[in-house]
């Protein structure tokens, strides 16, 4: 075999070893919304639809179809608490865990940021995926307003009491809790909010 030969043969043999995740780049979606209460089911279909597509961007070119069927972003079984029950859900835990986050910082945000009756307001969301290492991913949500300033990471959060009849107070702790990072800043008048889930392969 010569050298040209050898050459291409290694560079197969890397190629077939090496998962290629450059369709990653195109894993971004970005959305301007109304701030009222009529854009949550809205920004609930934005993250199932940009879920169930992660799949084809985060594929790698050598991995069939078939193997996909192991991702965590279809339908899968939830357990009820406090019961034996379970129910089958047409989208997983991860999914329903970043739709909730993003619909109680949406709700934080037309109630407390801009007041429940303001049609001028608006709110921007950006979801993509970043790679942490070989199997390791990351799904970054961004939430930006132009409400008065207001950091989430540094608010005091308090588990609720489970036994407490109330109808409002656990937002806050729901997305410290089901987010793996959380970021603010403020920037031009704006607020930023950056939270982090991980997920594997």
């Amino acid at each position: 075999m010569n050298k040209d030969n050898q050459s291409k043969q290694v560079k197969n043999d890397s190629e077939a070893k090496t998962p290629v995740y450059n369709k990653m780049t195109q894993a971004v979606i970005e959305v301007s919304l109304p701030a009222n209460y009529d854009s949550l089911p809205l920004i609930g279909t934005i993250v199932r639809e940009f879920c169930a597509a992660l799949p084809r961007f985060l594929k790698p070119e050598n991995i069939p179809d078939a193997a996909m069927k192991r991702y965590r972003f279809g339908t899968g079984m939830l357990k009820l608490p406090g019961s034996e029950a379970t129910i089958t859900a047409g989208y997983s835990h991860f999914v329903y865990s970043v739709e909730l986050i993003l619909q109680e910082v949406a709700s934080n945000i037309i109630r407390h940021g801009y007041g429940e009756k303001n049609p001028e307001a608006g709110l921007s969301l950006t979801l993509s995926v970043e790679q942490v290492n070989f199997r390791q991913y990351a799904l970054v949500v961004e939430v930006s307003d132009t409400a008065p300033a207001f950091n989430p990471v540094l608010s005091e959060v308090e588990q609720p009491n489970p036994l407490e009849l109330r109808e409002s107070g656990y937002g806050m702790y729901l997305i410290h809790k089901l987010t793996d990072k959380l970021e603010y800043s403020r920037r031009d008048d704006r607020n930023y909010l950056k939270m982090v889930k991980y997920f594997s392969q």
